[in-house]
């Protein structure tokens, strides 16, 4: 039997170009000159374990990272293993887990 993970990395490698996950996650922490988070585009799939949820196909074509706020100074996304992000000019924030990103930029991700 074949895993997820191996089907997608040899799947469809002539069409599109490939970034590798490690790429993607520092690609994401960005920052400018002003120290503003670099705008990127994304395509994730969510998933909810514990409301036995997901599937559903986010696409974010102008996306930021959210950082811990200085109020709280909590961020739990290593030890979830998860990332949140936010559209920009859309103030929804979503939670998404690394290995559910399809897409980065326009280039496939590579796990």
């Amino acid at each position: 039997m074949v895993s997820f993970i191996t089907m997608r990395l040899w799947g469809n490698f002539g069409s599109m170009e490939i970034i590798p996950l490690d790429d993607v996650l520092k690609a994401m922490e960005a920052v400018d000159e002003s120290g503003n988070p670099v705008p990127f585009a994304i395509t994730a799939i969510t998933c909810d374990l514990h409301r036995n949820r997901g599937g559903q196909r986010l696409v974010y074509t102008n996306a930021v990272l959210c950082k811990a706020t200085a109020s709280n100074g909590k961020s739990f996304h290593f030890r979830n293993n998860t990332r949140n992000i936010k559209g920009k000019g859309n103030n929804e924030v979503r939670s998404i887990h690394p290995l559910l990103i399809t897409h980065f930029n326009g280039k496939e991700v590579a796990y």
